[in-house]
């Protein structure tokens, strides 16, 4: 390989060398998040802040309406936030998940609480439901499996009271603490020589109290010097016997909330599989009660109200909901975020973000999905669904997206609907009824079309799994031709290697993939195909999850166990078995990933694999040889360890990243280059001041320069070589010490 030597002075602290790279890129290192925020779960508020999560990540509204979104990447310490609480006395954010993980967000810091989540005599759900506070700061969470008290002042927790189901919600009454369980309400003094913790001695309001002696409770509030309830799905008061103050047939209770003039109370419909729109009402100190506008709710899941009177809506269906005045028509506005968190394929074409949204099980059954295509351009979300498109009505469980060699089209094949071809304004829809795509053998409701890759002469290739003839071919003057190639007809995956041989997997339990090769397209007697499965080669499992070709043409095969890597000059050959490479890890040599669900790899600009499986994303060596880094939910902001989809912008050197959580992207050191340094060297950050200590970029360069880097002396302080077009440096000299 060609390598060139440059030296080059970087100058810091006061003098600008090259141009400032554009802001509004990623630094090296960082990570983004792409969640949407199309719903919300919990809203809070207090000292003209206002909270609302949808689920994954806290959408934080300033006083002066300036949005803030906060997530693993930048605030919390995990995913799927299933409770929220603000003490504006404190200036705290409480925020709770549904593995038992605590978050306590002050105005300049986060401090993580794992005890919950740690805690393994704990073996039922530890999810938190719900956070109240006391008017003396004391912090009471109500679990799945109990109550737990918090200390905010220590960081600690003070008491855990495990109950015998789980607790939807707690509130301080006269010095009394109450608690909604499914059984009813239970109450326990405050008082400090009070053992909380023996759940034994907590009373629970019976005939005694003026309730009944069974009875369902959903949730309990204290509002205007009264006591209240949602009692088997209705509101009552309890503060003196039982008082239902308002029902609605088919709904049910689903929280109460107590704002400074009024009582919420959100309404699940419980009719027609919870089909209908919901409810909120509220109840004044006079007991009067007013319905919610029709247009602020459809799935209610909590409400803030703010001293100045404006109530906030939390509802599964939509965000940032709120009116004036509780009853007046509600406003609501839409954020910039993808329409849904699902991820199958992801393309960067034309600078432009593309997503698809289907999906398969692990017997390769569509899912049915009709979230279609996304699209982030000029700033803005684009949706292609069948939702959103006309066209695309009926078109579900878009699968791989690839553009037209020549730009001019954009390509999505559908794993239940056929192939879609698309210009930028228009959609052809390809399947049985104009194309040769069959519809997969037993059933007549799909054609599933898998895996597509173009071959140099801008064929288009594709799998048509469980098709009579699984290969098919749209030729680049719009003619078709279909191949049977001997084995399994159940092929998914498939990419086309530089010498335009078709890899392609097979869901058959006895084979790994097939190699095709057509010839001459318009010669069938020329075809060749080889099978290769365990028995014939170095795959340990025969189940393919991935295939991808690097940057010197070899082709890498994820599997159930690892990945395999051919890079032989002729795979037809049965002497072809492929080379599992040996990683040194932990003083020890092992296969590469033996372990691992390999469930898709992807080729940066410096050869490099990146490998996504069910336990993080591993970075190695171009050969594979060598692991450079290891991704896990518990050393980065990975969302989950469950990687669905890796890709890599050449030009950007962003890595996109799948997850079964939603979108993130990681800036990677590589960029794409050619044989020859640009004429113009960047390198950022620049100027670099005294006080930075991250990595200094130098990009421009010809692919896999080797770099010395010398100070205004003339010394050398530092060698290496760049990774693509760009090299790293993280401005200390070769004995460790800062230049």
């Amino acid at each position: 390989m060609r390598r060139l030597t440059t030296t080059i002075v970087i100058c810091m602290y006061l003098l600008t060398c090259y141009e400032l790279l554009g802001q509004k890129n990623l630094a090296l290192g960082d990570w983004e998040q792409y969640l949407p925020l199309s719903e919300s779960n919990y809203v809070v508020g207090g000292n003209d802040l206002v909270f609302y999560s949808t689920g994954n990540a806290i959408v934080q509204i300033n006083s002066d309406q300036s949005i803030e979104v906060l997530s693993k990447v930048n605030r919390l310490s995990d995913v799927q936030i299933s409770a929220l609480h603000y003490i504006p006395a404190k200036s705290v954010l409480i925020v709770g998940y549904q593995n038992g993980n605590l978050d306590l967000l002050f105005e300049d810091e986060t401090y993580n609480m794992v005890d919950i989540l740690l805690n393994a005599t704990i073996q039922t759900s530890k999810a938190i439901r719900s956070i109240s506070h006391t008017n003396d700061n004391r912090v009471f969470l109500s679990t799945s499996f109990g109550i737990v008290e918090l200390d905010i002042e220590t960081r600690s927790f003070a008491a855990t009271i495990f109950t015998p189901e789980p607790v939807s919600q707690t509130t301080a009454y006269n010095n009394q603490l109450y608690a909604a369980l499914s059984s009813g309400i239970y109450r326990v003094d405050l008082a400090p020589q009070t053992n909380l913790v023996d759940f034994g001695i907590w009373h629970k309001l019976d005939p005694s109290d003026g309730l009944p002696s069974s009875y369902n409770a959903q949730g309990v509030n204290s509002f205007n010097h009264n006591l209240y309830a949602a009692i088997n799905g209705d509101l009552a008061r309890i503060d003196q016997g039982l008082e239902l103050l308002y029902h609605q047939d088919n709904f049910s209770v689903n929280y109460l909330y107590s704002g400074q003039t009024h009582l919420y109370a959100g309404l699940d419909c419980q009719k027609n599989g919870n089909a209908c729109k919901g409810n909120v009402i509220a109840l004044d100190t006079d007991e009067m009660i007013t319905q919610t506008s029709p247009n602020c709710t459809d799935r209610p899941r909590y409400i803030y109200e703010s001293p100045d009177g404006q109530v906030w809506f939390a509802d599964q269906f939509s965000i940032l909901k709120k009116t004036s005045s509780f009853g007046q028509s509600c406003s609501a506005e839409t954020l910039l975020a993808p329409p849904t968190a699902l991820v199958q394929n992801v393309k960067v074409i034309d600078n432009n973000l593309y997503i698809t949204t289907g999906g398969a099980d692990d017997n390769m059954t569509y899912l049915q999905r009709q979230n279609g295509t996304y699209v982030l351009k000029d700033n803005s979300w684009i949706e292609y669904s069948a939702f959103k498109t006309p066209a695309l009505q009926g078109i579900r469980d878009h699968y791989e997206i690839l553009p037209h060699p020549n730009g001019q089209k954009i390509y999505i094949s559908t794993i239940f609907s056929g192939l879609i071809e698309f210009d930028g304004t228009d959609f052809m829809i390809y399947n049985s009824s104009n194309s040769p795509l069959t519809k997969a053998f037993g059933d007549v409701g799909a054609e599933r079309v898998f895996g597509i890759g173009f071959d140099k002469d801008n064929n288009l290739w594709m799998s048509n799994f469980g098709s009579p003839q699984p290969i098919k071919v749209l030729k680049n003057d719009h003619t078709w031709k279909s191949f049977d190639p001997p084995g399994s007809n159940d092929l998914s995956f498939l990419v086309v290697d530089q010498k335009g041989y078709k890899w392609v997997s097979s869901e058959n339990t006895g084979a790994g993939f097939i190699i095709f090769d057509e010839g001459d397209l318009n010669d069938p007697t020329d075809d060749r195909t080889r099978t290769v499965h365990t028995g014939n080669s170095e795959l340990q499992n025969n189940r393919v999850r991935s295939l991808v070709v690097d940057l010197e043409g070899s082709i890498w095969v994820g599997t159930d166990q690892g990945a395999v890597v051919f890079n032989c000059g002729d795979p037809f050959k049965n002497d072809c078995v492929g080379n599992r490479p040996k990683v040194l890890k932990d003083d020890f040599l092992a296969f590469l990933l033996e372990n691992e669900k390999v469930n898709t790899i992807t080729v940066d600009a410096a050869n490099r694999k990146w490998f996504g499986t069910d336990n993080g994303i591993f970075l190695q060596s171009p050969s594979g040889d060598e692991e450079l880094l290891h991704f896990t939910i518990n050393n980065s902001p990975l969302f989950s360890n469950r990687i669905l989809e890796l890709e890599i912008d050449p030009t950007s050197g962003i890595l996109y990243i799948g997850t079964d959580v939603g979108l993130m992207a990681y800036k990677t050191e590589t960029l794409e280059g050619s044989e020859n340094h640009q004429p113009t060297l960047v390198t950022y950050p620049n100027p670099v001041r005294p006080d930075y200590d991250g990595p200094i970029a130098i990009k421009g360069l010809a692919n896999n320069s080797k770099i010395k880097i010398t100070n205004v002396q003339g010394e050398i302080v530092f060698e290496t070589q760049s990774l693509g077009s760009q090299a790293t440096w993280d401005g200390r000299d070769f004995s460790g010490t800062r230049v």
